[in-house]
Formats: C-alpha cells, structure tokens, sequence
C-alpha cells in the first residue's frame, strides 16, 4: 500500500474498488479498503482455483434465478 511505484498504486485501487467501500476523493486508498479488498480477492481465486468454469456459470444462472 504504501509503495509508489504505478503497479503497485494499480493494484491497491483495484482492492480497494473489489471492498466495494465509498472513499472521499482526497483520501482514494486506506489501509481498511485494502485489506477488505485483499480479502475479496483471496476468497475470489480460491473460488476459481477450486471450481471449474463450467460449474461457476452454473451457479451463476441458478443466482440470476433469484434476483
């Protein structure tokens, strides 16, 4: 998070936008969003890692089913 270089700022404003948290303007990236949007992603690749992408499209319709 505190690094400077531009693929590190990339990444930490990609968790923070997974954290689906609202931040102000003048403060973009905190370390809470992050580590909530770190969180997001290791559930998300231990998600894809463990199912198929067949049975994930799967879940998908049965999902849409309910909204």
């Amino acid at each position: 998070m505190q690094a400077s270089d531009k693929q590190s700022q990339e990444f930490a404003l990609f968790l923070v936008r997974l954290s689906g948290r609202q931040m102000k303007r003048s403060k973009p990236i905190t370390a809470p969003a992050v580590m909530a949007g770190l969180f997001q992603w290791l559930n998300f690749t231990e998600l894809v890692n463990h199912y198929p992408p067949d049975k994930l499209r799967e879940f998908a319709d049965a999902a849409s089913k309910f909204v």
